[in-house]
């Protein structure tokens, strides 16, 4: 029989660290969830997609994954739309059933202790465990349009910082990077810009122009991507209301055997 063990990183404290990667650029105030997975080998994940970014570390035994680009993900019939997966037979795939995965582009890739996989949300994938023990950490963060370079000339990088010193953030992050992806292209904003973008979502100029000046923290005209992450999560989302709104579609995160 197969065990499968989800392990708070609280009893792992000192063992298991933040990759240098991610300990700049804005990352560290992203962190939605951090699990260990750890089993007797030989299980399998549905075929689904996160709404995070996620990071997939193995530590002892191997891991093989079936990858598809975002792009690309509309040759899969989600017919679990809700909860973000496939219910396809992976081991045993009825073509008849799920056509569009007879000619999906897609990446296969074999992971080994040491070895990470980032995988980008919305991006739909399936994780085999092989026979044997398997242990690996993945790491579910937010997805930010924004790389604070700064940040990474003003911190000094560590060859191994706990992830127990970081703390999980909120989850109107991942709401928060909703909003920002529209504005992805953009460099810095004027009001004009943000009426552009988001115009659809106000009742008016002048209720946009509230927002504005509120998030405009030193009153040069212009909002700047730091000062859009300089406001806390929770009190970003209620600038924009629209937010507020049925559970989208998939979940945080699924299981990554």
């Amino acid at each position: 029989m197969t065990a499968i063990l989800m392990l708070s990183l609280v009893v792992f404290v000192g063992d298991v660290g933040l990759l240098k990667c991610l300990q700049c650029g804005g990352f560290t105030r992203l962190i939605q969830d951090a699990i260990i997975w750890y089993s007797s080998g030989d299980t399998m994940s549905v075929l689904h997609f996160d709404n995070v970014d996620n990071i997939n570390c193995v530590l002892d035994g191997r891991k093989e994954l079936f990858v598809v680009d975002k792009k690309d993900s509309h040759h899969i019939d989600f017919d679990r739309l809700e909860e973000g997966y496939s219910s396809v037979d992976v081991t045993n795939v009825d073509m008849l059933k799920y056509p569009g995965l007879r000619d999906i582009p897609y990446f296969w890739v074999d992971l080994f202790p040491g070895d990470c996989l980032y995988l980008p949300a919305g991006w739909p994938h399936h994780v085999t465990s092989s026979c044997g023990r398997s242990l690996a950490v993945n790491v579910w963060f937010a997805h930010s349009p924004w790389f604070d370079a700064d940040s990474c000339a003003e911190t000094e990088l560590s060859e191994f910082k706990a992830l127990t010193q970081y703390p999980y953030s909120s989850s109107n992050e991942h709401l928060r990077s909703k909003i920002l992806l529209l504005a992805a292209d953009y460099v810095e904003f004027t009001e004009t810009d943000m009426w552009n973008l988001y115009s659809d979502y106000f009742g008016s100029k002048n209720q946009l122009h509230k927002v504005f000046r509120f998030l405009d923290s030193n009153l040069d005209g212009i909002v700047s991507w730091s000062e859009f992450y300089k406001v806390d999560a929770d009190t970003f989302i209620k600038l924009f209301p629209w937010l507020y709104e049925p559970k989208e579609s998939g979940t945080l995160g699924h299981t990554e055997l």
